[in-house]
C-alpha cells in the first residue's frame, strides 16, 4: 500500500539497513536507485527531508517494472522539478544523450543553464570528444545557446592509447569551439 511504501522509504532514508536489505532482496532492481538516494545523505542539508516529503505525496508503486533509475534528460529533469531543491541539478553527458531519440543539441536546449550541475563531454564510442563520429559543432552551439559557461569535463571509458594522448586530443578538438577558454 502507499502508506506502507512511504513508511519503508522513510526508514531507508533514515539509515535502517535491515529494511534496505529486505527491499533489495524483494526488489533487486531497486538497489541502484536506493543507493543513489542514500549517497546524497550528507551532501545537501535538507535534501533527504525534502525527498521524504515528496515520497509521502507521490511515492510510485515499487514493482519489478523498474529497469534503471533515470534514462533520459527529460526523466532527470522531471525528478529535478518534482524535488525542487536548489542543490539538485541535471548532469548532462554527451555519450548518454547520444542514445536518446532526440538530437543532442535539442536535448541540451531543453534545459536552462540554471538546471545544469555538471557537463560531461565525450563520444558515443567511449573515447573523448573529437575521437569519434559525434559532431561537436551543433553541440557547442547549443551549450552556448543555453548560457553554460562553466566546466566541461572530459569523461572517457576507453583509455588507449594512453590518458595523456586522450586528454591532449580532447583539448585540441574542444579548442576549435572554445578557443579562448581552454
Amino acid at each position: 500500500s502507499p502508506g506502507e511504501q512511504t513508511r519503508v522509504f522513510d526508514q531507508i532514508l533514515d539509515g535502517n539497513v535491515e529494511v534496505l536489505d529486505r527491499v533489495k532482496a524483494e526488489n533487486p532492481e531497486l538497489e541502484s536507485a536506493l543507493l543513489s538516494l542514500l549517497n546524497l545523505k550528507g551532501q545537501s542539508p535538507g535534501l533527504l527531508k525534502d525527498l521524504k516529503a515528496l515520497a509521502a505525496r507521490s511515492l510510485p508503486e515499487i514493482g519489478p517494472h523498474l529497469d534503471d533509475f533515470i534514462n533520459t534528460v527529460a526523466e532527470g529533469m522531471k525528478m529535478v522539478r518534482q524535488i525542487d531543491h536548489p542543490s539538485l541539478k541535471i548532469h548532462l553527458d554527451v555519450k548518454a544523450m547520444c542514445s536518446e531519440p532526440t538530437p543532442v543539441p535539442e536535448v541540451i536546449r531543453s534545459v536552462s543553464t540554471d538546471d545544469i550541475g555538471h557537463f560531461h563531454v565525450n563520444d558515443a564510442n567511449l573515447y573523448g570528444p573529437g575521437m569519434g563520429d559525434v559532431d561537436y559543432a551543433p553541440i557547442a552551439e547549443a551549450i552556448k545557446d543555453v548560457g553554460w559557461d562553466k566546466w566541461l569535463s572530459v569523461e572517457v571509458f576507453k583509455y588507449d592509447p594512453d590518458p595523456e594522448t586522450i586528454a591532449r586530443k580532447s583539448i585540441e578538438y574542444l579548442q576549435k569551439f572554445w578557443p579562448n577558454n581552454i
